[in-house]
Protein backbone atom coordinates (compact mmCIF):
# COMPACT_ATOMS: atom_id res chain seq x y z
CA UNK A 1 0.00 0.00 0.00
CA UNK A 2 2.81 2.37 0.88
CA UNK A 3 4.47 1.59 -2.45
CA UNK A 4 1.30 2.54 -4.31
CA UNK A 5 1.02 5.82 -2.40
CA UNK A 6 4.65 6.63 -3.11
CA UNK A 7 4.09 5.90 -6.77
CA UNK A 8 1.02 8.18 -6.82
CA UNK A 9 3.07 11.06 -5.36
CA UNK A 10 5.80 10.52 -7.92
CA UNK A 11 3.25 10.63 -10.74
CA UNK A 12 1.74 13.85 -9.41
CA UNK A 13 5.12 15.56 -9.41
CA UNK A 14 6.24 14.22 -12.76
CA UNK A 15 2.94 14.55 -14.64
CA UNK A 16 3.06 18.33 -14.69
CA UNK A 17 6.36 18.19 -16.55
CA UNK A 18 4.83 16.53 -19.60
CA UNK A 19 3.28 13.06 -19.85
CA UNK A 20 4.47 12.52 -23.41
CA UNK A 21 8.09 13.18 -22.46
CA UNK A 22 8.03 10.03 -20.35
CA UNK A 23 7.19 7.97 -23.40
CA UNK A 24 9.81 9.70 -25.55
CA UNK A 25 12.51 9.33 -22.89
CA UNK A 26 11.79 5.63 -22.43
CA UNK A 27 12.00 5.13 -26.18
CA UNK A 28 15.34 6.91 -26.43
CA UNK A 29 16.77 5.02 -23.44
CA UNK A 30 15.59 1.73 -24.88
CA UNK A 31 17.25 2.38 -28.23
CA UNK A 32 20.47 3.40 -26.53
CA UNK A 33 20.36 0.34 -24.27
CA UNK A 34 19.79 -2.05 -27.13
CA UNK A 35 22.64 -0.49 -29.10
CA UNK A 36 24.96 -0.88 -26.14
CA UNK A 37 23.99 -4.53 -25.57
CA UNK A 38 24.19 -5.64 -29.19
CA UNK A 39 26.98 -3.27 -30.24
CA UNK A 40 25.29 -3.04 -33.62
CA UNK A 41 23.11 -0.45 -35.40
CA UNK A 42 19.33 -0.51 -34.82
CA UNK A 43 17.47 -2.69 -37.33
CA UNK A 44 16.51 -0.86 -40.52
CA UNK A 45 13.82 -1.81 -42.99
CA UNK A 46 16.18 -1.67 -45.97
CA UNK A 47 19.87 -2.46 -46.20
CA UNK A 48 20.34 0.69 -48.28
CA UNK A 49 18.72 2.88 -45.61
CA UNK A 50 21.86 4.31 -44.07
CA UNK A 51 22.23 7.07 -41.51
CA UNK A 52 25.28 9.27 -41.26
CA UNK A 53 27.11 8.96 -37.93
CA UNK A 54 24.91 6.02 -36.93
CA UNK A 55 27.27 5.24 -34.05
CA UNK A 56 26.17 8.49 -32.39
CA UNK A 57 22.50 7.55 -32.21
CA UNK A 58 21.42 7.04 -28.63
CA UNK A 59 24.97 7.41 -27.30
CA UNK A 60 26.10 10.97 -28.00
CA UNK A 61 24.86 14.17 -29.62
CA UNK A 62 24.86 15.96 -32.97
CA UNK A 63 26.08 19.60 -33.11
CA UNK A 64 23.43 22.08 -34.28
CA UNK A 65 23.20 25.86 -34.62
CA UNK A 66 20.16 27.55 -33.06
CA UNK A 67 19.71 31.17 -34.13
CA UNK A 68 17.44 32.06 -31.19
CA UNK A 69 16.76 30.01 -28.08
CA UNK A 70 13.53 31.96 -27.50
CA UNK A 71 11.94 30.84 -30.77
CA UNK A 72 10.20 27.50 -31.23
CA UNK A 73 10.29 27.77 -35.01
CA UNK A 74 13.99 28.66 -34.85
CA UNK A 75 14.78 25.49 -32.91
CA UNK A 76 12.60 23.46 -35.28
CA UNK A 77 14.57 24.76 -38.28
CA UNK A 78 17.84 23.86 -36.58
CA UNK A 79 16.61 20.33 -35.89
CA UNK A 80 15.41 19.98 -39.48
CA UNK A 81 18.82 21.06 -40.76
CA UNK A 82 20.53 18.55 -38.48
CA UNK A 83 18.17 15.80 -39.62
CA UNK A 84 18.96 16.60 -43.27
CA UNK A 85 22.67 16.25 -42.55
CA UNK A 86 22.02 12.90 -40.89
CA UNK A 87 19.60 11.65 -43.55
CA UNK A 88 19.04 13.86 -46.64
CA UNK A 89 15.57 12.36 -47.19
CA UNK A 90 14.29 12.93 -43.64
CA UNK A 91 11.02 14.89 -43.40
CA UNK A 92 9.53 16.28 -40.14
CA UNK A 93 6.07 14.99 -39.25
CA UNK A 94 5.83 16.27 -35.67
CA UNK A 95 7.55 18.57 -33.17
CA UNK A 96 6.89 18.11 -29.46
CA UNK A 97 7.59 20.91 -26.99
CA UNK A 98 7.64 20.69 -23.20
CA UNK A 99 8.03 23.70 -20.93
CA UNK A 100 10.19 23.56 -17.82
CA UNK A 101 7.45 25.55 -16.10
CA UNK A 102 3.92 26.07 -17.39
CA UNK A 103 3.91 28.85 -19.97
CA UNK A 104 1.40 31.66 -19.37
CA UNK A 105 0.54 34.94 -21.06
CA UNK A 106 1.65 36.76 -17.90
CA UNK A 107 5.34 36.01 -18.44
CA UNK A 108 7.57 38.76 -19.80
CA UNK A 109 9.94 36.32 -21.49
CA UNK A 110 9.28 32.99 -23.26
CA UNK A 111 9.57 30.05 -20.89
CA UNK A 112 12.46 27.61 -21.12
CA UNK A 113 11.55 24.58 -23.18
CA UNK A 114 12.83 21.38 -24.71
CA UNK A 115 11.85 20.15 -28.17
CA UNK A 116 11.87 16.77 -29.89
CA UNK A 117 11.60 16.62 -33.67
CA UNK A 118 10.19 13.47 -35.29
CA UNK A 119 11.50 12.85 -38.82
CA UNK A 120 10.17 10.30 -41.28
CA UNK A 121 12.67 8.54 -43.54
CA UNK A 122 11.19 7.19 -46.81
CA UNK A 123 13.61 4.26 -46.82
CA UNK A 124 12.38 2.95 -43.46
CA UNK A 125 8.67 2.28 -42.99
CA UNK A 126 9.05 1.05 -39.40
CA UNK A 127 11.14 3.69 -37.64
CA UNK A 128 11.68 7.43 -37.50
CA UNK A 129 14.60 9.66 -36.56
CA UNK A 130 14.13 11.59 -33.29
CA UNK A 131 16.24 14.65 -32.48
CA UNK A 132 15.92 16.22 -29.03
CA UNK A 133 17.11 19.73 -28.13
CA UNK A 134 17.35 21.49 -24.78
CA UNK A 135 17.80 18.42 -22.58
CA UNK A 136 21.36 19.42 -21.66
CA UNK A 137 21.39 22.86 -20.03
CA UNK A 138 25.16 23.12 -20.20
CA UNK A 139 25.27 22.64 -23.95
CA UNK A 140 22.16 23.73 -25.83
CA UNK A 141 23.91 23.59 -29.21
CA UNK A 142 23.60 19.84 -29.49
CA UNK A 143 20.73 17.52 -30.38
CA UNK A 144 20.37 13.98 -29.06
CA UNK A 145 19.39 11.47 -31.73
CA UNK A 146 17.81 8.03 -31.83
CA UNK A 147 15.94 5.69 -34.16
CA UNK A 148 12.48 5.04 -32.67
CA UNK A 149 9.60 2.77 -33.83
CA UNK A 150 6.80 4.62 -35.62
CA UNK A 151 4.19 2.46 -33.89
CA UNK A 152 5.29 1.94 -30.25
CA UNK A 153 4.06 -1.08 -28.25
CA UNK A 154 0.39 -0.70 -27.38
CA UNK A 155 0.14 -3.13 -24.50
CA UNK A 156 0.43 -1.97 -20.91
CA UNK A 157 2.83 -3.96 -18.68
CA UNK A 158 0.69 -2.93 -15.68
CA UNK A 159 -1.90 -5.44 -16.83
CA UNK A 160 0.48 -8.26 -16.04
CA UNK A 161 1.66 -9.52 -12.69
CA UNK A 162 4.83 -11.00 -14.21
CA UNK A 163 6.93 -10.14 -17.23
CA UNK A 164 8.72 -13.20 -18.67
CA UNK A 165 11.39 -11.32 -20.64
CA UNK A 166 12.40 -7.97 -22.08
CA UNK A 167 11.17 -9.17 -25.49
CA UNK A 168 7.66 -9.42 -24.08
CA UNK A 169 7.63 -5.69 -23.29
CA UNK A 170 9.08 -4.30 -26.51
CA UNK A 171 7.49 -5.61 -29.69
CA UNK A 172 9.11 -5.44 -33.11
CA UNK A 173 8.58 -2.22 -35.11
CA UNK A 174 5.46 -2.22 -37.27
CA UNK A 175 5.65 -0.73 -40.79
CA UNK A 176 3.51 2.36 -41.32
CA UNK A 177 2.51 3.93 -44.66
CA UNK A 178 3.86 7.40 -45.43
CA UNK A 179 0.27 8.67 -45.67
CA UNK A 180 -0.07 8.18 -41.89
CA UNK A 181 2.67 10.73 -41.14
CA UNK A 182 2.54 13.50 -43.75
CA UNK A 183 5.32 16.10 -43.43
CA UNK A 184 4.79 19.35 -41.54
CA UNK A 185 5.31 22.38 -43.76
CA UNK A 186 4.77 26.09 -43.17
CA UNK A 187 4.85 26.22 -39.36
CA UNK A 188 4.98 29.93 -38.43
CA UNK A 189 3.12 30.32 -35.12
CA UNK A 190 5.60 31.20 -32.36
CA UNK A 191 5.57 32.84 -28.93
CA UNK A 192 3.91 36.16 -29.97
CA UNK A 193 0.92 34.38 -31.53
CA UNK A 194 0.87 31.84 -28.71
CA UNK A 195 0.73 34.60 -26.11
CA UNK A 196 -2.12 36.30 -27.96
CA UNK A 197 -4.08 33.03 -28.09
CA UNK A 198 -3.63 32.46 -24.35
CA UNK A 199 -4.86 35.97 -23.53
CA UNK A 200 -8.04 35.24 -25.48
CA UNK A 201 -8.49 31.95 -23.62
CA UNK A 202 -7.48 32.89 -20.08
CA UNK A 203 -10.25 30.91 -18.44
CA UNK A 204 -9.28 27.67 -20.19
CA UNK A 205 -5.56 28.06 -19.55
CA UNK A 206 -5.49 29.43 -16.03
CA UNK A 207 -2.82 26.85 -15.17
CA UNK A 208 -0.69 27.67 -18.20
CA UNK A 209 0.45 25.52 -21.11
CA UNK A 210 2.30 22.36 -20.19
CA UNK A 211 3.09 20.99 -23.64
CA UNK A 212 2.67 21.75 -27.34
CA UNK A 213 2.67 19.47 -30.34
CA UNK A 214 2.98 20.69 -33.92
CA UNK A 215 1.92 18.05 -36.42
CA UNK A 216 -0.68 17.43 -39.12
CA UNK A 217 -4.40 16.89 -38.65
CA UNK A 218 -4.10 13.30 -39.85
CA UNK A 219 -1.27 12.45 -37.50
CA UNK A 220 -3.11 13.97 -34.55
CA UNK A 221 -6.23 11.92 -35.33
CA UNK A 222 -4.20 8.72 -35.64
CA UNK A 223 -2.37 9.32 -32.38
CA UNK A 224 -5.68 9.97 -30.62
CA UNK A 225 -6.93 6.55 -31.73
CA UNK A 226 -3.87 4.65 -30.54
CA UNK A 227 -3.25 3.49 -26.97
CA UNK A 228 0.08 4.73 -25.66
CA UNK A 229 1.42 2.16 -23.24
CA UNK A 230 -0.26 2.63 -19.88
CA UNK A 231 -1.59 6.08 -20.78
CA UNK A 232 -5.21 6.58 -21.81
CA UNK A 233 -6.56 9.96 -22.92
CA UNK A 234 -10.23 10.86 -23.42
CA UNK A 235 -11.35 14.12 -25.04
CA UNK A 236 -14.61 15.97 -24.44
CA UNK A 237 -15.53 15.78 -28.12
CA UNK A 238 -16.66 12.18 -27.96
CA UNK A 239 -18.43 10.45 -30.82
CA UNK A 240 -15.97 11.45 -33.53
CA UNK A 241 -12.29 12.10 -34.07
CA UNK A 242 -10.86 15.52 -33.40
CA UNK A 243 -10.46 17.67 -36.49
CA UNK A 244 -12.33 15.03 -38.48
CA UNK A 245 -13.54 17.58 -41.06
CA UNK A 246 -10.06 19.00 -41.68
CA UNK A 247 -7.65 18.22 -44.51
CA UNK A 248 -5.23 15.66 -43.10
CA UNK A 249 -2.14 17.47 -44.41
CA UNK A 250 -2.99 20.75 -42.66
CA UNK A 251 -0.34 21.69 -40.05
CA UNK A 252 -1.84 22.17 -36.59
CA UNK A 253 -0.59 23.16 -33.14
CA UNK A 254 -2.13 21.53 -30.07
CA UNK A 255 -1.80 23.33 -26.73
CA UNK A 256 -2.31 21.24 -23.60
CA UNK A 257 -3.08 22.98 -20.32
CA UNK A 258 -1.11 21.87 -17.25
CA UNK A 259 -3.32 19.11 -15.87
CA UNK A 260 -4.91 19.03 -12.44
CA UNK A 261 -5.69 15.86 -10.42
CA UNK A 262 -8.94 14.18 -11.44
CA UNK A 263 -11.42 12.47 -9.14
CA UNK A 264 -11.17 9.40 -11.32
CA UNK A 265 -7.77 8.60 -9.85
CA UNK A 266 -7.63 5.27 -7.99
CA UNK A 267 -5.16 2.88 -6.42
CA UNK A 268 -4.57 1.50 -9.92
CA UNK A 269 -3.70 4.76 -11.62
CA UNK A 270 -3.37 8.53 -11.59
CA UNK A 271 -5.53 10.86 -13.71
CA UNK A 272 -5.33 14.53 -14.59
CA UNK A 273 -7.69 16.79 -16.47
CA UNK A 274 -7.34 20.10 -18.30
CA UNK A 275 -8.17 22.04 -21.46
CA UNK A 276 -6.75 21.77 -24.94
CA UNK A 277 -6.70 24.23 -27.83
CA UNK A 278 -5.83 23.43 -31.45
CA UNK A 279 -4.57 26.22 -33.71
CA UNK A 280 -3.65 26.38 -37.36
CA UNK A 281 0.16 26.25 -37.21
CA UNK A 282 0.46 28.80 -40.02
CA UNK A 283 -2.24 31.40 -39.24
CA UNK A 284 -2.96 30.78 -35.51
CA UNK A 285 -6.66 30.38 -36.36
CA UNK A 286 -8.54 28.48 -33.62
CA UNK A 287 -9.67 25.14 -35.06
CA UNK A 288 -10.96 23.30 -31.99
CA UNK A 289 -11.09 23.51 -28.20
CA UNK A 290 -12.21 21.21 -25.43
CA UNK A 291 -11.19 19.27 -22.34
CA UNK A 292 -9.07 16.18 -21.86
CA UNK A 293 -8.72 13.55 -19.15
CA UNK A 294 -5.50 11.56 -19.10
CA UNK A 295 -4.86 8.53 -16.92
CA UNK A 296 -1.68 6.57 -16.31
CA UNK A 297 -2.17 3.07 -14.93
CA UNK A 298 0.60 1.51 -12.89
CA UNK A 299 -1.06 -1.28 -10.86
CA UNK A 300 -1.87 -4.79 -12.07
CA UNK A 301 -5.51 -4.15 -12.82
CA UNK A 302 -7.66 -4.53 -15.93
CA UNK A 303 -8.02 -1.30 -17.91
Amino acid sequence: MHAVCDRRQQCERGWKRGWWLIVATIGLMFVAGCAARSQSPPPLADASCTVANLDQLGTSAIPITVAGHDSMTGVAKALAAAAARTDPDAQPFAFKVRFDHAFTARGDDPADFVMTGLFERPCDASNYLALGWGYSRRDSERAYAAIVPLAPPQDCPARRTTVPSIEAIYSLPVPEPEADHPPVHGWQVDFPQLTAALRKNRASFANGVEAIEVTTARRLRLDDARPSGCVRTVYSRSGHRRLDALDGSRPVMELAEAGQPSRKASLAGYCTTGHYLILDAVTAEVLERGRYQRCEYFAAEQI
